[in-house]
């Protein structure tokens, strides 16, 4: 045959759309085509670990079935070219059974795929391949295309002399589309989306083939850039319509929900010589758009949804990959886009979209063209609401219609005003209720940078609240109780004050109305005023006074002295009747102390609405301060960016203070850089001026203590951000809706990630999710939850009360347990794990808790019989307590952590314990109890041997976790997580460790003796 054979160009089905170009064929002489081989294929399934983010490969995934046997329909081979959802077949693939194959690919028009005509070769997995034995066999035992050609149209191949690329080590397999290899030398290469099979010009030097495996990637894997030295242009990909919000679209066949407003993304290409644009390459119809799916912080793809049997179906649907279309805009100007117009996702959550361009050119196929990645980008987050949360569809934009006119297929919308408006209101609220959660932490930085110059301070919390304590509040709407020493419930910004100023502080720190009003009324019942008629002036100042006198001189830290300074934080807001009487006490203070002994920092929130930040709210808060009697010194403006000039000289002019007395807070990456950021705009010399530090003598000892405090603290957030490599825990927990109940567990992780070098990755699983009654109510839920369990590195259940959705912590515990996952069960967390495994291991199928049932006959877990049944405040087990390694724990994980000490002190809060009768019972199946109290009869710590870190904890180690001195529970169970427990565990017992905290920390047995110059 003289003559030029025609080779069909392929591209995947649902990949392209080609009807407004039509490619002409490549040729390729007729001796370059090799026989046909009649040989099958097997689909990458067991590639997943890729996708699974670090799970085992599965070997006995259903692999689907030969489709050149016959000639599938359309909506199989889109279903075969889903790597998230495998079919069945019977029987399996044999690992020998690779070569070419031919399947039936579908004509596209603009109205879809019409006909079967064209062939595709399918892509190969390399895992099983044995490259020897399928070179071994000779060509001229396959069937000829040519003798076949009577009974189907196949395509024809390259001639037999060709060698698979794959297998020659003379050209190697490179730069197919998601493969991580770069080479600017890509022989022959033919490379799609879905996969690749590469064929290289025969050598007569070459050498023999070898074996190789090297991985072919699946579709949604994101590699790296190629650069090619053709192209030789600059490439940009802006998303000109953001995804904003989502209804999640379940797991029905047909439910669909698009992702609104549908994301069009736009290519900018330039010359970099000349750097004008490059309109001709705009109009170049073979790049394409691929999209996935990301988490929100943008490092994890989230694009396959891992199911509780391990199997993986698409979280991410509808057309992922885009056509270019050149149209006009919404201001007529002419650019090259991609539209997404049927996105959707399956379950609820914050994401992220991710584009990449490729360009898929078969006209350079057979001179060694490839396709290569030539840029991404990354879209904003958006969220994904439930049915029930979702707020409605917004009208479509502008540039929608405007595209949408020109032909693009892409849907206009009226959208909903109403619900939207509603939802934009309550999304106000909970922005604003966020907003005052992180102005509470702002003081703590003052406080730190008062000791950096050798001060000894001092914090004191006003709460209007009229609770006494805050022990019996509800943590969704108030969020964490912290536990002190002594055993006071107090606010959580208590917790922040002894991690940042590394200080013990007293249950009389946290003043509330309750604490204020019980003590005037004691007082009154004693006779104390004599007969006065008892009010809020005088007598309720007065008290409140006298308080912040009295704690204000209690020595905090190891020094025994009195504080220098004390930091008063006044929660609440300006204009609340509850805070009336503090902000007179306060007026009252400012001139009872005397000048040069009282300056107020105001803190207040500077809006940003459609990009203009506003300043009014700031104004008419000093103005109410003022009517108040208090004039604020300083006025600390929190924003999301940095404040503009105008806005500072606005504010500074309206509040009649200087322009430096305006301090900018500005987000910032990590909540450890803000004192830096104060530092900056130099607050220490403003406060040194207001408040006259100059006449307090300071010793030079402790001068060199702040001064090496600030060194560390400056060396510890630099390298904060600079961590890259994730640990992900799942904290699978009863109140994840407000991330607040849990914050110094959140501390503790934080303090954990940084002494590992790794960065924290938290997925918030309500266990009510992982309960089986979720699965039949809320599908989506019920896969989303499992989903995050299945692929973190770590299970954490922390503390609770209540019976609600502790079946599905303890479901979390029995995966955990089974799967040699490491896990941590903190005071609740404990108990879960002992009646985990008292149902699944010692056979007590009915164990449970005195908590969850009263009537129940074997209840693992018990009340404790010295505390109060029908008194719900202070109450509980509360306070520092020690705590005894048994003998024969030697072996124990968790005490070497502690360098094998045989006693520690940590703080409790609880009223429940594991039940002495089934002690034996279950240290017979295996549960060492390798820690317990100083009367040997209330189990502390319990684990599990042949476990890589499988520990629980009746106390609290998250309050005493210090940034330089992380909880040791904590820090063992995210270096298990991590894969580096070995390696901790060496630091600790060889006393490596304590360099980490510059000449270590004086911490007792565990945190009580605190030294000030190291610790935070």
């Amino acid at each position: 045959m003289t003559e030029t054979q025609k080779l069909p160009i392929f591209s995947p089905p649902g990949f392209l759309d080609y009807s407004h170009r039509r490619l002409p064929p490549l040729e390729i002489p007729p001796d370059a085509v090799p026989p046909r081989s009649d040989h099958q294929f097997r689909s990458p399934i067991n590639q997943l670990p890729s996708i699974h983010a670090g799970l085992p490969p599965r070997h006995d995934y259903p692999q689907p079935p030969s489709v050149h046997r016959s000639a599938a329909p359309v909506e199989k081979l889109l279903q075969h070219s889903n790597p998230y959802t495998p079919p069945r077949s019977d029987p399996p693939y044999s690992p020998q059974q690779y070569g070419p194959s031919i399947s039936p690919r579908s004509e596209f028009d603009s109205r879809g795929p019409r006909r079967l005509t064209e062939h595709r070769y399918p892509y190969e997995e390399p895992r099983h391949y044995q490259h020897s034995q399928h070179h071994e066999q000779p060509y001229s035992s396959l069937t000829s295309p040519v003798e076949s050609s009577q009974q189907r149209p196949y395509p024809p191949l390259p001639s037999p002399g060709y060698t698979p690329s794959y297998a020659s080590s003379s050209t190697p397999f490179r730069g197919s589309v998601g493969s991580h290899q770069h080479s600017q030398s890509h022989r022959g290469s033919i490379a799609a989306p879905h996969g690749s099979i590469a064929y290289s010009e025969p050598s007569a030097t070459a050498p023999p083939p070898q074996k190789q495996h090297r991985a072919i990637p699946l579709p949604g894997s994101i590699p790296q850039p190629v650069y090619n030295e053709q192209l030789n242009l600059n490439y940009e990909l802006r998303v000109r319509q953001q995804p904003i919000a989502a209804r999640a679209c379940g797991f029905g066949e047909r439910d669909r929900r698009v992702i609104d407003p549908p994301p069009i993304i736009q290519l900018l290409v330039t010359d970099p010589k000349t750097g004008a644009a490059e309109q001709e390459e705009l109009r170049y119809s073979l790049n394409v758009v691929h999209c996935t799916l990301w988490n929100a912080e943008g490092t994890n793809e989230e694009t396959a949804l891992i199911q509780p049997d391990r199997r993986t179906t698409r979280r991410l649907m509808g057309q992922l990959v885009a056509s270019p279309s050149v149209a006009k805009d919404e201001h007529d100007a002419e650019g090259c886009f991609f539209c997404f117009p049927d996105l959707s996702c399956r379950t609820h959550g914050k994401y992220r979209l991710r584009f990449v361009l490729m360009r898929i050119d078969p006209m350079n196929l057979h001179v060694g063209g490839f396709s290569p990645i030539l840029t991404e980008v990354l879209s904003d987050v958006f969220t994904v609401y439930t049915a029930k949360d979702f707020p409605g569809m917004r009208p479509s934009s502008a540039l929608t219609r405007a595209l949408k006119l020109q032909g693009c297929n892409i849907q206009v919308k009226k959208g909903n005003e109403k619900a939207l408006a509603r939802k934009r209101l309550t999304a106000s609220q909970e922005h604003d209720n966020t907003e005052e959660d992180e102005l509470k932490r702002r003081p703590s930085s003052t406080g730190l940078l008062l000791k950096t110059i050798g001060l000894k301070v001092s914090s004191i919390k006003v709460d209007p609240y009229l609770n006494v304590d805050a022990g019996t509040m509800n943590p969704k709407e108030h969020g964490e109780v912290f536990v002190l020493s002594d055993g006071g419930e107090v606010d959580l910004d208590l917790g922040n004050y002894e991690r940042y100023l590394n200080i013990t502080l007293t249950r009389d720190n946290n003043i509330t109305t309750g604490k204020i009003y019980q003590h005037v009324i004691e007082r009154e019942r004693k006779g104390d005023y004599l007969g006065k008629t008892v009010q809020v002036v005088p007598h309720i100042t007065d008290a409140i006074q006298d308080w912040i006198e009295k704690v204000a001189r209690i020595p905090v830290d190891d020094s025994g002295e009195e504080p220098d300074v004390c930091i008063i934080e006044l929660g609440g807001t300006v204009g609340d009747i509850e805070s009336m009487p503090f902000i007179e006490a306060m007026s009252q203070l400012r001139r009872r102390a005397g000048k040069n002994n009282f300056m107020q920092i105001h803190v207040s929130y500077v809006p940003v609405i459609h990009g203009e930040q506003k300043t009014k709210p700031t104004q008419q808060a000093i103005k109410a301060v003022r009517s108040n009697g208090l004039i604020p010194d300083l006025i600390a403006c929190r924003c999301e960016r940095e404040l503009e000039a105008s806005a500072v000289e606005k504010i500074a002019h309206f509040c009649q203070v200087e322009n430096e007395q305006v301090l900018v807070v500005r987000d910032m990456p990590s909540i450890y850089q803000v004192p830096m950021l104060l530092e900056q705009q130099r607050l220490i010399p403003m406060v040194r001026q207001f408040l006259a530090l100059e006449q307090l003598s300071i010793s030079p000892s402790m001068l060199q203590k702040g001064n090496h405090t600030w060194a560390q603290w400056q060396s510890l957030t630099g390298h904060d951000t600079r961590f890259h490599d994730p640990v992900t825990i799942a904290l699978v927990g009863k109140y994840v809706e407000l991330q607040d109940s849990y914050l110094s567990v959140i501390k503790s992780l934080e303090h954990a990630t940084m002494r590992c070098r790794r960065k924290l990755d938290i997925r918030w699983v309500d266990s009510d999710h992982l309960e089986p009654k979720c699965q039949k109510t809320d599908p989506a839920k019920y896969h989303n939850a499992w989903h995050e369990v299945v692929k973190a590195s770590g299970i954490l259940v922390p503390g609770g009360f209540g019976q609600r959705a502790t079946e599905g912590m303890i479901s979390a515990a029995t995966w955990a347990r089974e799967h040699k996952k490491p896990y941590l069960g903190v005071c609740l967390g404990m108990q879960i794990a002992v009646i985990e495994y008292a149902r699944n291991v010692c056979g007590i199928k009915d164990a449970t808790s005195e908590e969850f049932n009263g009537e129940a006959q074997n209840k693992l877990i018990m009340f404790m019989p010295e505390v109060d049944k029908t008194t719900m405040g202070a109450s509980m087990r509360l306070g520092l307590r020690p705590t005894l390694f048994q003998p024969g724990s030697e072996w124990s994980r968790l005490r070497a952590l502690y360098a094998g000490k045989e006693e520690i002190l940590e703080r409790h809060r609880h009223r429940y314990e594991v039940n002495p009768d089934y002690i034996e019972t279950l240290e017979k199946g295996g549960l060492s109890f390798v820690g317990k109290d100083d009367a040997g009869v209330r189990m502390e710590v319990i684990e599990i041997k042949d476990h890589p870190w499988f520990v629980g904890v009746q106390f609290h180690p998250e309050y005493l976790s210090r940034v330089l001195d992380p909880s040791r529970p904590y820090l063992g169970f995210v270096a298990a997580s991590a894969g580096m427990l070995d390696e901790i565990t060496r630091d600790y017992q060889s006393g490596a460790a304590d360099g980490l905290s510059a000449e270590g920390i004086a911490n007792g047995v565990n945190g009580l003796k605190i030294n000030g110059d190291a610790s935070f």
